[in-house]
């Protein structure tokens, strides 16, 4: 059963209600690429309008979400979903395995740091495909996010903490 656009709100997990805003209005009608998954919050936001969501995740956690194996919460929150496909493993080895060309946004939500933050900046700029960064924001332990991200570009459309970039060099 698709999920209606605020069923994500059951779930635990760091979208606000704008952000889910912005991942629905920038995935609608599109397959979608998740980088982090957590709990399946932003998941679910965008299964509700995106043609398919395709969400990766190792499942270890990490030093901003702490060192929690939340698989089986994720199972929970999406097995019911036709349109999530998940992946468990490291987004930089799943990719591969994915056609992109038939993917119309990308969110990534996972390593905090600038290096992999930078690292993922690095690998979409060639694909061109539009995508969401989460947590640009001032908090001191997001500060390598925001300032990869403005390395990159400072054209994009902020929703709360989620930076979207539909077009860029």
């Amino acid at each position: 059963m698709i999920p209606s656009p605020t069923d994500y709100q059951n779930i635990l997990g760091w979208c606000s209600d704008g952000e889910a805003a912005g991942l629905q209005k920038h995935s609608a009608g599109l397959n979608v690429l998740e980088i982090g998954v957590w709990q399946g919050r932003s998941t679910v936001a965008m299964a509700a309008v995106a043609k398919s969501v395709f969400s990766v995740d190792h499942f270890l956690g990490d030093n901003f979400a702490g060192p929690y194996n939340t698989i089986q919460d994720a199972l929970n929150n999406l097995h019911y979903i036709p349109n999530v496909y998940l992946s468990v493993g490291k987004w930089r080895q799943v990719v591969d395995f994915i056609n992109l060309r038939n993917i119309g946004f990308i969110y990534y939500d996972a390593d905090h740091t600038y290096e992999a933050t930078k690292e993922f900046l690095d690998w979409v700029r060639p694909t061109k495909i539009p995508f969401g960064l989460h947590d640009v924001d001032d908090n001191p332990n997001h500060a390598g996010v925001k300032q990869a991200l403005h390395e990159f570009t400072t054209d994009y459309h902020l929703y709360d903490r989620l930076a979207v970039c539909d077009s860029y060099a």
